[in-house]
């Protein structure tokens, strides 16, 4: 197991007791992100935000960040804007870029498939027509506005907005008309974004251990990769001459441990013989 892994596990495990010492359950309650009030469900998501403070909210329980306008400190070139309500809304223009980071309120409503639109204008509450409306929005905001990730509490609570007013069949139980709309949404690309950063780490080069090669009590370290013929060839000679400059049975007894080594220790790139005659 990766040091990372190992201290997620140590993390969760942790954090799992804490639940069952209080008699905390998810059956009663949720758990939520202290700094945007996202609700945190699988582990995995548990995992990309080890560090943050979170909340337990039992039934019933309501909490509301602080603060939930843009943090233009992290937009560098950008201009303060306030943040304005909904209804202020400013419509987002043919020549506005993507690229850019727009005004919270600014931020469109999702471009949906012809046939997921359709279902939701006709009213149809079909199960699978509410995942794939969330598969495409997760999609089209990760894609053009990263601003999604800066504050989120504020994004989704507008995009929320938005969307119940556009398509009024996707309201469900919950302490907003778009809370149950935002809960899967939020969870949605808080998971996808945890997915790409694993495959990330996964996908970068390990950098090779050193080759270490063992011939009597001389040890070489090669930190690019195997030793080449050339190298070996270097460190038997070496060997032989250190053997030549002891007395006689010293290098014999030598020789013949260097031997048995050597039936062990051979390069793959080819099979070297020894032989000895004893006089």
């Amino acid at each position: 197991m990766a040091p990372c892994d190992t201290l997620a596990a140590q993390w969760l495990g942790g954090f799992k007791e804490v639940k069952d010492k209080f008699g905390l359950d998810s059956s009663n309650g949720s758990l939520i992100l202290e700094k945007c009030g996202t609700e945190v469900e699988d582990d995995e998501v548990l995992q990309e935000v080890m560090g943050e403070v979170l909340l337990f909210l039992v039934d019933g329980e309501q909490y509301s960040p602080t603060g939930t306008s843009l943090n233009v400190d992290q937009l560098p070139n950008q201009p303060t804007v306030p943040e304005t309500t909904p209804d202020e809304s400013l419509p987002v223009t043919e020549g506005t870029s993507h690229a850019q980071f727009p005004q919270i309120s600014a931020i469109p409503l999702p471009e949906l498939s012809g046939s997921t639109r359709a279902s939701l204008m006709e009213g149809d509450m079909a199960r699978c027509v509410w995942l794939q409306l969330i598969e495409e929005s997760k999609n089209y905001y990760m894609k053009f506005f990263p601003v999604i990730e800066t504050n989120p509490y504020g994004v989704y609570r507008t995009i929320g907005q938005k969307m119940v007013k556009a398509y009024p069949s996707i309201e469900r139980e919950g302490t907003h008309p778009w809370s149950q709309f935002t809960k899967a949404l939020s969870q949605s690309i808080r998971t996808e974004r945890f997915k790409r950063k694993r495959k990330s780490e996964s996908s970068q080069p390990q950098k090779p251990s050193p080759k270490r090669f063992c011939l009597m009590k001389r040890v070489v370290a090669d930190t690019v990769g195997l030793l080449s013929e050339e190298e070996y060839e270097q460190h038997i000679i070496q060997e032989i001459e250190s053997l030549l400059s002891d007395n006689i049975t010293t290098w014999k007894e030598r020789l013949m441990d260097m031997v048995k080594i050597l039936s062990h220790e051979v390069p793959s790139s080819g099979d070297i013989y020894v032989s000895t005659v004893v006089g």
